[in-house]
């Protein structure tokens, strides 16, 4: 038994139906490209959903209609850096839990429960406990061991 709480992101619904939930046993090689599409779709609505929830929200494109030029350029500054960093934590969690599946990736339709555990730790290390917890991420991390941070 682990000494690890459930995920945060239990929480979060259900993206797969029922009947598609994790299995373990292994698929021909005829289906591998549907089953790895099934798990980076499932993937990115686990990792968007989590990332709402550490606060972290995607920019829509707003209508300017009727605002100068000036005025467009200003909004568009302000909100670039929140954008990018959005996309970063984004593709780099994609990345690390695809990553941390690489042998099973293509082969195995990955439960919602494991998906949303491995999301949840990278995300925290990410961004922090801005959830309200002792947190810090990985700059606390790294200020705690190293005496700096990022």
């Amino acid at each position: 038994t682990s000494s690890r709480p459930k995920s945060s992101l239990s929480r979060v619904g259900s993206v797969l139906s029922p009947s598609v939930e994790e299995s373990h046993s292994p698929i021909p090689e005829d289906v591998s490209n549907e089953i790895e599409q099934q798990n980076k779709a499932c993937l990115s609505r686990i990792i968007m959903a989590g990332m709402r929830m550490y606060g972290l929200q995607q920019q829509r494109k707003k209508s300017f209609s009727g605002a100068s030029v000036w005025d467009t350029q200003s909004v568009a500054s302000t909100t670039t850096g929140g954008q990018d960093e959005y996309k970063a934590v984004y593709h780099q969690t994609f990345k690390a839990v695809a990553f941390a599946f690489r042998k099973c990736w293509r082969d195995t339709v990955l439960g919602q429960e494991r998906l949303r555990d491995t999301v949840d730790v990278f995300l925290e290390k990410f961004c922090g406990d801005q959830r309200g917890g002792n947190g810090g991420g990985l700059e606390g991390e790294l200020e705690r061991e190293f005496g700096f941070g990022m």
